[in-house]
């Protein structure tokens, strides 16, 4: 005889709580006009992992990453300080920080190094206002960080919950932008892009990134940012106390230092792939800027290779 199971349940509380809501719906007017919602955030091609030591952050200047994906850090364990751009963050436990394609972004010092944990979910998306409000804002914290930052590993880490990472992520990013937004200091209240000066410096690290297998000239990256050779090495010194010559220098050797941190790829391919005819080229600017060769870099670093 086969053994019925008792009709499932509702807990009284919920029940109640959901019996109040109902009732406090409104009737619609039209059944066939319904509430228009935006295109929700869909984060594509994540990424997910850990840094639990200084070594694997490449604390300093040095290690100064430039890339096209957006970067979501969050110190789970540990604080430190981080730059972005020209700007220099605190990152405290708990703490939340986004890191926009295209901003030069490395790490200062590190507290309680330790026991570091710090989990880094990186992603690209389209541009979009509601991820702009992140921009230049600091870390952000929340009663919800912990518990948004756990659901979504939750669902990362269960095979069967795979569909709802995007949702997950999209969830925490929207969660972070209301705490943006409360928190924005007075006179930058309700502006979500960057000034103009700051915005200078993303486009030159978009250009650079875009062209850093080429030779990059001054004339290029002005015509491409229209304005002037000359209003442009005004406007870039002002904003970051550099020539812009000199950065796109530093951008390209800080390339290379992430090649030689993370790929076993050759000396001569490094030195291609960061716009240099010659391997003898590279490797004068490269001990001018860091009084070593790159070969004597790379082992210094001492951490296990990763795939290209």
């Amino acid at each position: 005889m086969t053994k019925l199971l008792p009709p499932p349940g509702m807990p009284g509380s919920l029940q109640a709580r959901l019996i109040e809501r109902s009732r406090a719906l409104e009737q619609p007017r039209d059944f066939w006009k319904g509430r228009i919602f935006p295109a929700p955030l869909m984060p594509q091609n994540i990424l997910v992992f850990t840094r639990t030591s200084r070594k694997e952050l490449f604390l300093g200047n040095a290690s100064r990453s430039l890339h096209h994906r957006y970067v979501l850090i969050t110190a789970v364990k540990g604080e430190g300080t981080m730059g972005i751009d020209t700007r220099m963050y605190n990152l405290c436990e708990g703490q939340s920080i986004l890191v926009h394609p295209f901003q030069a972004h490395w790490y200062e010092r590190l507290r309680r190094a330790s026991s570091l944990c710090w989990v880094f979910v990186t992603f690209e998306h389209d541009p979009d206002e509601r991820l702009d409000v992140l921009r230049d804002v600091g870390a952000l914290s929340g009663n919800q960080n912990g518990g948004q930052l756990d659901g979504f590993l939750s669902a990362w880490q269960d095979e069967a919950s795979r569909d709802l990472v995007p949702l997950r992520l999209a969830e925490w990013l929207l969660t972070l932008g209301r705490t943006a937004r409360g928190v924005r200091r007075p006179g930058r209240a309700g502006r979500a892009r960057a000034t103009s000066q700051e915005q200078i410096v993303a486009d030159v690290n978009r250009y650079v990134f875009e062209h850093r297998a080429g030779s990059i000239s001054l004339a290029a990256v002005a015509a491409r940012l229209g304005m002037s050779s000359s209003l442009l090495r005004l406007r870039f010194r002002a904003t970051t106390g550099l020539s812009v010559g000199r950065y796109i220098r530093e951008l390209k050797l800080q390339y290379a230092c992430e090649l030689l941190h993370g790929t076993r790829l050759a000396i001569g391919e490094i030195a291609a792939r960061c716009g240099y005819d010659t391997v003898f080229s590279f490797s004068r600017a490269f001990r001018r800027t860091y009084r070593m060769a790159p070969t004597a870099y790379r082992q210094k670093a001492h951490r296990s290779p990763r795939r290209n």
